[in-house]
């Protein structure tokens, strides 16, 4: 069995790729990727885990579950010859707005909520006669576990 925070990433992949801009961008949609990007691969969207924490007491008043606060980071990857740096990476972070907040639970009745938590500054990289952009939107994700088990609720 997978736990609730991974079966939670999986939700926003399949979310992000099931967007139809993104489908028509021919991006690619990853979890947790490592190694260096191929000309085909991209542009890119990759989810990686970020930290999570308990909210509330444990305590006479919840015997029964954990509500929690997980950060998703989704970063976007591209390599651009246009000057339209700015355009693009807003374009990337509505498509994935568009598509986590199409459905606040992801799909899955453990998520209480997901917040848009903002965008870190865009990391740019000038080699030949190309950009590379990686550009990073952070997530919160609100889910219930069992008090017992991060599996189940």
């Amino acid at each position: 069995m997978t736990t609730l925070f991974e079966q939670t990433v999986i939700a926003m992949q399949a979310n992000i790729a099931a967007d139809a801009t993104v489908i028509a961008d021919g991006a690619t949609v990853a979890r947790s990727r490592v190694g260096p990007w191929q000309g085909a691969d991209l542009p890119a969207y990759v989810l990686t885990y970020g930290p999570d924490t308990p909210l509330g007491d444990l305590g006479p008043d919840n015997v029964r579950f954990i509500d929690w606060e997980f950060v998703v980071f989704v970063d976007y990857y591209n390599k651009l010859t246009t000057a339209a740096i700015d355009t693009v990476l807003q374009d990337a972070r509505a498509n994935i707005h568009r598509a986590l907040m199409a459905d606040v639970t992801q799909g899955l009745n453990f998520i209480l909520t997901t917040i848009p938590s903002g965008a870190d500054e865009p990391l740019l990289d000038d080699a030949a006669d190309q950009r590379t952009i990686a550009y990073r939107t952070n997530w919160v994700i609100r889910l219930r576990t069992s008090i017992n088990d991060i599996e189940t609720i």
